[in-house]
C-alpha cells in the first residue's frame, strides 16, 4: 500500500494525484476513439494503474502484507479503489461498451488486455453496476459462447508441436473474467442461465489430458522441479498446457459453488454434469500415482478434490455428521511419537504414507498429526522472525522466502485448527454419546446412515442429539454395537487420551495461538476454545 513519504519536493499524495490525472487522461483517450493498437497500449497502462494498490512499496509494507498471509484491507486501499471507480464511472456506458467490444473482437493482445481490464474493474465494483451492464447487453453470453467457439483451437494447442498459443492466452483471460463474475451470487446465477457449465461439459479439449506426464528427473544439484522445468523448456509441456486450460474450469466451478452454496440444486447439478461428462479426466487424476512432489500435480489434485467435495455436499448439520475415526490412539502413543520428530516434513508424510488402508483410520492419526504440525510451525515461525528482523537488507530470494514461509505458516495453523476440531468432536461422541451395551461385530463402516438435519433455529439442540436419530430402522449413525465399540475400548481411549493430549502439547498449541492468532485477525481464540473443551472431556468419567 501507499505510505506517506517525501521525494524531492513532492509527497506521496502528489504522486497519487499525478497518477490519477494520468489515469483520467487514458480514459479520455479511450473514449475519444483511437485505433485498436493505441487502445491496447492504453489498456496496459490502465491495468498497471489498477494493480498499483496491491503492490508493496517498501520493506515495512512487505512485512505487513506477507508476514501473516492474509493482508489487512486498509482504509487507504478502499479510498484508492473508490476513487479509481469514480473516475471510470465519469465516462459512463460509452467507455464500458468500448472495452467490452475490444474484449470480444480484434487482435489477440488487445482482447487479452481488455479482458484483464474488465476483470480488474469488476473486482473493485462492489455495487454491481458493471456486472448488470454485462448481463443486460448480452456481453456475458458472448464471452461464454467464445469459450465454446475456441474449442478447436484449444485442441490444437495441446498438440506436441502447437501453433502459436494465442487462443490459450485469450481463453485464460476470459476464464479469469468469468471467475470474478462467479464470485458474486448474481453473477454466478447469470452464468448458469447462459449455460457456462453446459458449454464446458461439451468442450472436447478437456478430454485431451495426457495419460502420463513426462518424467525427466533433474540433476542432483537442481533446487526444485519448478526451476528445472523453467530452465529446460521455453514452450510449456503438453501437460502444463493442459493444466493451463483445466485449472480455470475448476476454479470457476469452485467460485460458482462457493457463491451459491452446495445446497443450490441447479448449481450442483450443472457442475455434476460437467464432472460426469469428463469423468475419465477426473478419474485419471484421482488414480494417478504420485511419483514426485511436483507443485502443479498437487494443485491439480487439490482443485479436483475441492470441486468433488463441494458437489458431494458439505455443512455441519446432523445429516453430514459421520464418525470418521475409530477410538484408538495407537499411532500417537508410541515412544517415538511422544518425543516428536526432527524431520517434521518427512514425518508428517510418512505418518500417512504408512497407513494400513485395510482397516478404518484411528483417532491417533489426527493426534499424531497435531503434534508434528505444531512442532513444524514453531520451527518455521522462528525462521520467519529471523528474516523479518533483517528485512531491510534482505535480497530478492529471501523476500520470496518470507512470503512462502508466511503461506506455509497459515496452512500449518489451519491444519492445527482442523485437527483440534476433529479430536474434540470425536472425543465428545465417544465420551458423552457412545454407550455400548454389548460387544458388536468388528465391522466399522466408513459410510454410515445419514440422519435428517436438526432444527438450526434451536440453539439448545446438540449436533449429536440422539433424539434426531430416525425412529425407523437401526441407528447406524450412532450405534456403537454396529461399529464394534466396547466399553473396554472407551476406557483405553480415556487412558491414552490423557497420555497423548498432555499439558505439554496443549500449552504448545496455545502458545502458538497467542503469538500468531491475533496477528491473523481471523478465528482468533478458536484454538483456545477447542482446548478448553478437550480438557473438560479428559476429566469425564466413562460409565
Amino acid at each position: 500500500m501507499y505510505s506517506r513519504r517525501v521525494i524531492g519536493m513532492m509527497t506521496d499524495d502528489d504522486y497519487q494525484n499525478e497518477e490519477r490525472y494520468l489515469f483520467k487522461f487514458c480514459c479520455i483517450l479511450l473514449s475519444g476513439g483511437s485505433n485498436q493498437l493505441v487502445r491496447a497500449d492504453l489498456y496496459g497502462a490502465l491495468l498497471s494503474y489498477l494493480q498499483i494498490p496491491y503492490r508493496p512499496f517498501n520493506s515495512s509494507s512487505i512485512k505487513r502484507s506477507t508476514m501473516f498471509f492474509q493482508p489487512p484491507v486498509s482504509e487507504e486501499f478502499e479510498r484508492i479503489t473508490i476513487a479509481n471507480l469514480s473516475v471510470i464511472e465519469e465516462f459512463g456506458e460509452p467507455l464500458c461498451s468500448l472495452i467490452c467490444r475490444d474484449a470480444c473482437e480484434g487482435q489477440a493482445v488487445g482482447r487479452t488486455l481488455a479482458l484483464s481490464v474488465l476483470t480488474a474493474i469488476l473486482s473493485i465494483d462492489k455495487r454491481g453496476g458493471w456486472l448488470s451492464f454485462f448481463t443486460s447487453r448480452g456481453y456475458l453470453r458472448h464471452f461464454v459462447e467464445s469459450v465454446a467457439q475456441a474449442d478447436t483451437e484449444l485442441q490444437e494447442a495441446l498438440h506436441p508441436s502447437p501453433e502459436p498459443l494465442r487462443a490459450v492466452y485469450i481463453y485464460e483471460s476470459t476464464m479469469a473474467f468469468l471467475t470474478v463474475v462467479a464470485e458474486d451470487p448474481v453473477g454466478a446465477k447469470a452464468l448458469l442461465q447462459v449455460g457456462i457449465m453446459t458449454k464446458l461439459s461439451q468442450a472436447q479439449f478437456l478430454d485431451l489430458r495426457p495419460e502420463h506426464e513426462l518424467q525427466i528427473f533433474p540433476a542432483q544439484t537442481s533446487l526444485s522441479w519448478d526451476q528445472y522445468e523453467q530452465e529446460e523448456s521455453f514452450v510449456p509441456t503438453v501437460m502444463s498446457r493442459y493444466r493451463q486450460l483445466f485449472f480455470p474450469v475448476l476454479r470457476l466451478c469452485q467460485a460458482v459453488l462457493t457463491s451459491l452454496g452446495s445446497q443450490h440444486n441447479d448449481a450442483v447439478l450443472q457442475v455434476l454434469n460437467l464432472i460426469v461428462s469428463h469423468s475419465d479426466v477426473f478419474t485419471a487424476i484421482l488414480r494417478e500415482p504420485v511419483m514426485s512432489f511436483k507443485l502443479e500435480s498437487l494443485k491439480e489434485l487439490s482443485l479436483v478434490t475441492g470441486v468433488l467435495g463441494a458437489v458431494v455436499g458439505g455443512g455441519t448439520t446432523a445429516a453430514n455428521c459421520q464418525v470418521l475415526f475409530t477410538p484408538n490412539l495407537t499411532e500417537a502413543t508410541g515412544r517415538d511419537n511422544l518425543r516428536g520428530s526432527g524431520n517434521c516434513c518427512y514425518s508428517i508424510y510418512t505418518s500417512f504414507a504408512n497407513l494400513d488402508v485395510s482397516k478404518p483410520p484411528s483417532l491417533g492419526i489426527i493426534v499424531r498429526h497435531l503434534r508434528q504440525t505444531s512442532h513444524e510451525f514453531i520451527i518455521s515461525f522462528e525462521r520467519l522472525q529471523q528474516l523479518n528482523n533483517k528485512r531491510d537488507t534482505l535480497p530478492t530470494e529471501e523476500v520470496k522466502e518470507v512470503r512462502e514461509t508466511s503461506v506455509h505458516l497459515a496452512l500449518l495453523y489451519y491444519a492445527m485448527e482442523s485437527s483440534l476440531f476433529l479430536i474434540w468432536r470425536h472425543l465428545e461422541y465417544y465420551f458423552l454419546h457412545c454407550h455400548p451395551s454389548l460387544v458388536g461385530s468388528n465391522a466399522f463402516p466408513l459410510l454410515v446412515h445419514r440422519r435428517p438435519p436438526r432444527d438450526l433455529t434451536d440453539p439448545f439442540s446438540s449436533l449429536l442429539d440422539e433424539s434426531t436419530v430416525p425412529s425407523t430402522g437401526s441407528n447406524l449413525g450412532l450405534s456403537p454395537e454396529v461399529h464394534g465399540i466396547t466399553k473396554e475400548d472407551l476406557q483405553q481411549l480415556k487412558v491414552d487420551s490423557v497420555s497423548c493430549l498432555n499439558e505439554t502439547l496443549l500449552k504448545r498449541v496455545l502458545d502458538i495461538e497467542n503469538k500468531y492468532g491475533p496477528m491473523r485477525r481471523f478465528r482468533y481464540a478458536f484454538v483456545s476454545a477447542m482446548i478448553r473443551r478437550i480438557r473438560r472431556l479428559l476429566v469425564v468419567d466413562i460409565k
